[in-house]
């Protein structure tokens, strides 16, 4: 027979001649709980002719070769096989189809309900010329964009002085280059002004300068031996190789 442990529901299979007719107390091996257990008679079952006493005992779990009639657990159900393969085919589906929306314009030929592709105009025919008619001329070519890589050349820091004892004087400064590719001073010129600021004359000379980086600087001096005579104003400026 079997008897069930009311604390933890755990099974055992005992002998009903060890319960005896008048029951007898038992303990669950599993949790240890204590409780009177009885023998359930069958009408088809003789009566048990055995009154002896027999003492207490404790059951322990059978053996794990006789089949116990407990509850099986369910396995585990996952998705099945044509829920995957659909699911999948609709995601296949769905990226053809974006894939092709997205191309239509590249593809009008291939995608179906595509627009066909539009045909470049044929060039238009020169109109024909009589043997009158002369012919146009050439256009002439766009001027080329103004080039941000200019050297620009400028003078600071000018400082004119007079030599003592003669007419010549004296120019000294720094030689700037405001532009944004490398610059090489050529030549400085004087321009002498009278005291209405017409010009009187020039003097120009040729100088040993070095190439100017972008925005760097170098100095300059240069001496006027023969400035005009009534000159009472001079402009410098610097001139860059070209």
């Amino acid at each position: 027979m079997q008897i069930v442990c009311p604390n933890c529901s755990a099974r055992y299979v005992v002998d009903p001649a060890a319960i005896g007719p008048n029951g007898r107390t038992v303990q669950c091996f599993r949790c240890g709980h204590r409780w009177m257990a009885h023998v359930e008679v069958e009408p088809a079952e003789s009566v048990m002719t055995d009154t002896r006493p027999v003492p207490d005992f404790i059951i322990r779990p059978q053996n794990h070769d006789e089949q116990v009639s407990l509850p099986a657990i369910p396995p585990e159900r996952g998705m099945p096989t044509w829920l995957k393969l659909s699911l999948g085919l609709l995601i296949l589906v769905g990226l053809i189809g974006g894939a092709g929306y997205a191309l239509r314009d590249q593809l009008p030929g291939w995608i179906p309900g595509g627009a066909p592709a539009a045909l470049a105009p044929p060039p238009p025919s020169a109109p024909p010329t009589s043997p009158t008619t002369k012919p146009a001329p050439p256009a002439k070519p766009p001027a080329p964009p103004p080039s941000s890589a200019i050297p620009a050349l400028m003078l600071d820091k000018v400082s004119i002085e007079p030599v003592p004892g003669t007419r010549a004087i004296v120019a000294s400064g720094d030689i700037v280059n405001t532009g944004t590719a490398d610059a090489t001073p050529r030549r400085i010129r004087f321009t002498f002004k009278d005291k209405d600021r017409q010009p009187l004359g020039e003097r120009v000379y040729e100088l040993k300068a070095d190439r100017i980086a972008p925005f760097g600087r170098q100095p300059f001096r240069q001496q006027v031996d023969d400035p005009p005579s009534g000159a009472v104003d001079v402009d410098v400026a610097v001139e860059p190789l070209v």
